[in-house]
Parts: C-alpha cells; structure tokens; sequence
C-alpha cells in the first residue's frame, strides 16, 4: 500500500503545482487516526485557473452530410454548406474553479475535495473473490467561470510546440458561464464494480444547480439569448439529489461504444430574465417535476 501512497500523491500534485498544496496521510498514520487502512488525498486550492481548454475534431464536418431539408446545398452560403473537412475546436476560455464562498458549512476545513482510495477482495473473498478498487471522492460547494466558449480552426499538428497545438480566430458562441454545484459525492469503482457501474453519483447536491448568467451569441444576426440566472432542484426540494451511473459499453453493445450516462428522478427548473435578441425580458419561466424516466445518454466517437 506504501507504493500507492507515493502514486496517488504525485498523480495528485501533477494536476496543479503551482495552484495546489496537498495532505496526504500513509497508512500507518492513516491507521492510527482511524483505524482503518487505505489512502486518503485531502486537495486544498487558492483556485484553479485554465487559460484556454480546447477539444479538437481532427476531421470536420464531413462535405457530403446534409445540412438543409435533407439536401446539401453546396456553396449556397447557408451556415454548414461550405464544410471542409477539415480540424476545427471547440474552444473554452478563462475557466476557473474554486470553492463556493456561498457554503453556509464547507466540509473537511474547507478544502476543494478529499478523495479516499481502498481496495477490497470481494464477494467471496480469496481466490474466489472479485477484487476491485474503490475510490469515494467527495467535493465542497465549487464555483465555475467561464470567460467564454467559442469555434475556431485547429493548428496543424506539424506546427505543435511541445504540447500546445492551439487553434486560429475564434468565432464566439458563448459569451460568458458562471455556474456554482453544492456539496456532492461520486464513487468510482475499478475491477468487479459490486456497485453495478463505473461510476456511481448517489447523493445530494447542496442548494442544487445554479447558473448565475448565460449568453448564447447567434454570429450571424448579432443577437443573443440571454439568462439572468437558472437554478435546477429536485422536484419540490431546496437540493438536487443525484441518481446517476456511468459506464463504458463496448462495441458489442446493441447501441454502439462509448459512454453512457444513466439518470433518474423529476427535477424542477427556473430560469430568470430570460431575453431574446435585445436586453428586454420576456419574464421568467418555471418548469415544475420535469421527469424525463429512466433517462440515457450514450456519447461515442464518429
């Protein structure tokens, strides 16, 4: 267990020199505080910063997909006409994290999370067990800003300096995000997942879902769709309670590869100061049990 100490600390340094400072406790400390075995990873911040996060889709839009009615147009000048094929980035800008200075009771001294690592034999146990590592992370309200999101060309990979690839001139589609998520809990297991998937988020979320501002840019008319502010609950409850599986389905699957999201539970929603194209209001809106079933998504490659 001493060798997966030393990993999981360097692993956890190696998210943020510069922004972080971690405690990390061994076993025999870990022992004699709690009795128990296993490694704990405590992540304190001042905050997270990321310039510029970019996801690149290395072949475009293919030219012959239609765009239209059912029918390319090619070279009508209708936006997704002219496709070319080639790389182009979603591109995120100013992204930063840090703990909610809105949480009435931060947990754990108010550190960013604590990630606690075990292993066990399974069902069974010994040869005829099935082993599997669990990993319970638990995080403090957090804030998210963004500064923007937008499209751009990606930066040929022959042109790469060390591992910074970058992209051309951003066309803005997002002009701004600043969200906040309660307190919440995820557990990740590797191995014989007795928990039935890979990762488990069954909890709740402290105060819900909120989103303090959103601005959705339409380039080529140069209105927006704007929101003062959205808050996501559970139905008829001040908190968001979560009830969501993750896996990773193979290409055997009857649906295809990729990675699939499993949620349940109805859900409230309000949006405040929702305007369309100008800095009016149309007013509020106000969805009440939104209850979409057992709802899935699966996110695969193309």
């Amino acid at each position: 267990m001493k060798l997966f100490s030393k990993i999981a600390l360097v692993s956890a340094m190696a998210i943020s020199a510069n922004a972080m400072a971690l405690e990390s406790m061994d076993d025999e400390a870990l022992s004699a505080a709690t009795g128990q075995d296993g490694i704990t990873v405590t992540v304190v911040t001042s905050g997270i910063t990321i310039d510029k996060l970019l996801i690149h889709d290395n072949d475009g839009l293919d030219s012959s997909v239609a765009t239209n009615g059912g029918t390319n147009l090619g070279g009508t000048g209708i936006a997704g006409d002219n496709t070319t094929g080639a790389a182009g980035a979603i591109v995120v800008n100013d992204v930063t994290v840090g703990v909610s200075a809105t949480q009435a009771n931060p947990l754990f001294g108010g550190a960013l999370a604590r990630i606690t690592i075990d292993t066990d034999s399974g069902a069974g146990g010994g040869a005829t067990g099935n082993p599997f590592l669990n990993i319970n992370m638990k995080n403090n309200g957090i804030d998210i800003g963004v500064g923007s999101i937008a499209v751009a060309a990606s930066n040929d990979v022959s042109a790469m300096v060390g591992a910074r690839r970058g992209a051309g001139a951003e066309t803005e589609i997002i002009s701004g995000l600043d969200l906040t998520v309660g307190a919440s809990e995820m557990n990740i297991q590797l191995g014989a997942q007795p928990q039935g998937a890979m990762i488990v988020a069954n909890g709740t979320i402290q105060g819900g879902l909120t989103i303090n501002s959103l601005d959705l840019v339409d380039t080529v008319a140069g209105g927006d769709i704007s929101i003062g502010g959205m808050k996501i609950t559970s139905e008829n409850n001040a908190n968001l309670v979560v009830n969501t599986k993750i896996s990773v389905l193979p290409d055997t699957h009857a649906t295809g590869g990729g990675l699939s999201i499993t949620s349940t539970g109805a859900k409230d929603l309000y949006i405040d100061s929702l305007a369309l194209g100008n800095d009016h209001s149309i007013g509020s809106i106000e969805v009440q049990g939104l209850d979409m079933g057992n709802s899935s998504i699966l996110v695969s490659g193309h």
